[in-house]
């Protein structure tokens, strides 16, 4: 008892050595343990749920795949048939030029005054038909020059010829007299050398004989152009000149068909002959059309104050690049020509698209 009473102070300390905690540490001990406790599971369970979020999805996308990869496999596939048909046809409407088919501006070929004038304007012309007569005395005078002149040259022509046979007959005789010995060698020689330049002068008045008869003709000719007549068959559509206008022979090197705009006798020449029973037309045709017009292909013609009566034709001409060589290539097509004169219509252009 006295032990006991003596050393109430060492059984605590006896406690605590023997690893016994205290009474007052007890509590602290505790929530240290539920805490870690607590922040382990809130920790494991955000594990476990990006865990869900992340695994799940993608074990469930992989499932379909392989039941969609199943049902693939045993589905018979679908084709799908294209029946080829004919397209609907295309129209393209676009402004045109008409140009006859056939057209000519008469020029005068001899200088002179123009004398007398057999059609004007509006009249229909047969080829070879007389259309004016041109006055051209300086003509006239040279081509009978010229044919005195071949009168000429054809009489010394003759006399050359006369020469030459005296010469031929003189060099016979002379040689026959040398083969007696009864002329000198020099005469013989002589009479040789007068017959060579007989012969010479024959040729040279030959040539000159042909070169005057060339000049008549030439005048001849000439003279035949005095009288103005039509190429072909047509109309008259423009007249420059009357009775009693200076003619200047030429033409200018760009015979285009655009009209002339001034009424003169030179660079516009006399006449304008048009056949206009059939028209050509020209059209620019878009880029993008030019791939699928062929020659051949039908086409309409609309004139303005008659819409209602198209008129048929085709294309004759495709070219890849206009006269200007601009990037819109140029379409030629000939329908038969209304009556009446010059008209721009806008030209109708009906095709099929090719079958795909």
């Amino acid at each position: 008892m006295s032990v006991e009473a003596n050393h109430p102070s060492e059984i605590p300390e006896l406690k605590r050595d023997g690893r016994e905690p205290a009474s007052d540490d007890r509590p602290t001990l505790r929530t240290r343990t539920r805490t870690m406790m607590f922040i382990g599971i809130v920790s494991l369970g955000l594990f476990l749920i990006l865990l869900a979020i992340g695994v799940v999805p993608r074990l469930r996308n992989r499932q379909e795949l392989a039941v969609a990869a199943q049902k693939a496999q045993n589905i018979v596939p679908d084709v799908y048939v294209i029946r080829p048909a004919s397209a609907a046809e295309a129209e393209l409407s676009l402004a045109a030029t008409t140009q006859a088919i056939q057209d000519a501006i008469i020029y005068a070929r001899t200088s002179g005054y123009l004398s007398k004038r057999y059609v004007d304007m509006g009249d229909n012309v047969k080829a070879g038909q007389l259309l004016a007569e041109i006055t051209s005395p300086e003509i006239d005078q040279q081509l009978r020059q010229a044919q005195a002149d071949l009168r000429q040259s054809e009489k010394n022509l003759e006399l050359q010829r006369a020469n030459l046979d005296l010469a031929r007959v003189t060099m016979a005789r002379y040689e026959a007299a040398d083969a007696e010995g009864a002329v000198a060698k020099q005469a013989v020689d002589q009479s040789v050398s007068t017959h060579r330049t007989a012969q010479a002068a024959v040729a040279a008045a030959e040539a000159t004989v042909d070169s005057n008869r060339a000049n008549v003709q030439r005048l001849q000719e000439l003279t035949s152009f005095q009288r103005v007549l039509a190429p072909f068959e047509g109309t008259v559509i423009q007249r420059n000149v009357d009775v009693g206008a200076l003619i200047t022979a030429g033409s200018p090197t760009d015979n285009t068909a655009v009209a002339p705009t001034t009424v003169t006798g030179g660079a516009n020449g006399l006449f304008r002959v048009a056949r206009i029973d059939a028209l050509r037309v020209f059209v620019n045709l878009p880029q993008a059309y030019a791939a699928n017009v062929k020659a051949g292909l039908p086409v309409e013609v609309v004139v303005r104050g008659q819409l209602m009566q198209p008129i048929a034709g085709r294309v004759t001409r495709h070219t890849d690049c206009s006269p200007e060589c601009s990037s819109t290539p140029a379409l030629r097509s000939g329908p038969p020509g209304p009556a009446g004169g010059f008209r721009r219509p806008p030209l109708s252009l009906t095709r099929k698209a090719p079958r795909s």
